[in-house]
């Protein structure tokens, strides 16, 4: 396999826009009459599908740039780079940040001391209002400086408060370090299973105090999604779903009702809350007690008709939207049993799948197949089904998201029994149990009995007592276990039947 350019990767990846800005800013530094050898380089690079150096050096019409090539590569990558910074310089709150730095440092440095008060006493302001503390030390820093040098102190009042409105924001940042290490040891800990009961409940006993101080001083407000966030995993890992919801309902009114900020300025972390949202719903929907409760249904179909309206700054970003969407969709119509909802979408999934590529997260293309083939079986087309779930079961690593593995496999038993696929059958229950062999004991004593009950119908269907009590111990097997939703309404239709 040729080895990737990293040039040519960065030239093909921008966008007309970001095209636009870089030849509007190499143009202001060389003749407009005629393009310089680093606009040539970079049309040349930009025109080719697979990188090849040897055929750009001889297209080049300096034979002397041609030459030094690579010094000149490098030169057009810092250009590109630079041009990209200006291009996104005023979308992105710290590149925003990192500007207002320099410009108090500059204006300070023409001795123009006041415009540079006013930049500096506006940063602290806004780092101190979006929770950007350790940035806020560097402007407070060079005020400190400049109030030494040029202000006329007949009393120490303004460092006192200077230093006092210091001490504020090194208690906030320690919350925030603190946050940030609370949330990684969770979320690794949700997806890992490392933390014992035990320690789940010492950290639920630590955060919550320290979160409560937040919320009194405000703090909590800054980034309400971060914060709040360890406290769903916690509920989440105690399978407390309802006050898992209760937090996020709470997250979701403060970012779409109270303050909208993250939708416009950081829409794609919005996306990730909406997701993970709607897992929980799934959770929550898979409950006896809350099944078919429609505030669930119809709250999930609101932020759904919400991010299509989010329009993407980029073509990137773009992408991460559909995917998200497209998972949402799958996962609202599975749910609600509105199959007809992902069989009207057709090929639309397939071709959004192909669009994303890697940049859909495997965890979120399986889980969409799977739920796509769950439709398909509901409406007995369990060929169509099939063809699914085969994505799937053609990644036969055994590391590889084995949940979503195992889950699709068991699909995949219930498909070939209905086609009457008795030697796919075979050989599909032979792959499972050394699946299953390769994997931790956790993670087979979980699935086991679920996979052994299938093979009590695969083996007892000519006998109708015995494939009842089959068909009872699935449905009960898989009555709260919302990964196996679709393998317990197949059983509920069977025993209707029967």
């Amino acid at each position: 396999m040729a080895r990737q350019d990293p040039l040519h990767q960065l030239i093909r990846g921008l966008e007309k826009g970001e095209i636009r800005h870089f030849r509007l800013l190499a143009r202001m530094h060389y003749s407009k009459d005629k393009r310089s050898d680093y606009e040539e380089l970079f049309d040349l690079m930009a025109a080719q599908e697979q990188y090849d150096e040897a055929a750009t050096a001889r297209s080049l019409s300096n034979q002397l740039f041609a030459r030094n090539l690579s010094v000149g590569k490098n030169y057009l990558y810092k250009m590109i780079m630079k041009s990209l910074r200006h291009y996104y310089a005023e979308e992105n709150l710290y590149f925003q940040v990192r500007e207002m730095w320099m410009d108090a440092f500059l204006l300070m440095r023409k001795g123009l001391h006041k415009q540079a008060l006013k930049v500096l006493e506006k940063a602290m302001k806004l780092c101190s209002e979006k929770g950007l503390y350790a940035h806020f030390f560097d402007f407070s820093h060079m005020k400190g400086r400049h109030d030494l040098s040029y202000a006329n102190l007949t009393s120490p009042d303004e460092l006192n408060k200077l230093n006092d409105a210091d001490n504020v924001q090194y208690i906030r940042l320690g919350n925030q370090i603190t946050t940030n290490y609370v949330i990684t040891i969770t979320d690794a800990a949700s997806r890992g299973g490392f933390l014992s009961d035990s320690e789940w409940e010492q950290m639920k006993e630590f955060y919550g105090p320290l979160l409560k101080k937040m919320e009194e001083d405000g703090q909590a407000k800054h980034d309400v999604l971060s914060y709040y966030l360890p406290m769903v995993k916690y509920y989440n890992f105690k399978k407390e779903y309802d006050k898992s919801y209760e937090i996020q309902e709470e997250i979701l009114r403060h970012l779409v009702y109270k303050d909208n900020t993250m939708v416009k300025a950081a829409p794609r972390r919005y996306f990730a809350f909406c997701v993970n949202f709607f897992n929980v719903c799934s959770f929550l929907l898979s409950q006896e007690e809350t099944a078919g409760r429609p505030d669930k249904y119809s709250r999930m179909e609101e932020l759904i008709g919400q991010m299509k309206q989010v329009r993407p700054e980029s073509k990137e970003e773009g992408l991460f939207f559909k995917s998200d969407i497209l998972y949402s969709e799958v996962l609202y119509y599975a749910l609600s049993e509105k199959y007809e909802g992902i069989l009207n979408m057709k090929n639309e999934p397939v071709e959004i799948l192909k669009e994303v590529g890697p940049l859909m997260p495997l965890s979120k293309q399986w889980a969409t197949c799977i739920n796509i083939a769950s439709a398909y079986m509901y409406v007995g087309r369990f060929s169509e089904a099939l063809d699914w779930l085969n994505i799937i079961f053609q990644n036969q690593d055994n590391d590889t998201l084995p949940s979503h593995q195992i889950i699709n496999r068991i699909y995949m038993m219930v498909c070939h029994f209905e086609l009457g696929n008795a030697g796919f059958l075979e050989h599909l229950e032979r792959n499972i149990v050394l699946f299953i062999r390769r994997q931790n004991p956790d993670f087979k004593k979980r699935v086991t009995p679920t996979f052994n009950a299938m093979r009590k119908v695969i083996y007892v269907q000519s006998q109708k007592n015995d494939f009842k009590q089959a068909l009872l111990q699935i449905e009960e097997l898989t009555r709260k276990e919302v990964s196996f939703i679709s393998v317990h309404r197949w059983a509920v239709q069977k025993l209707t039947v029967l």
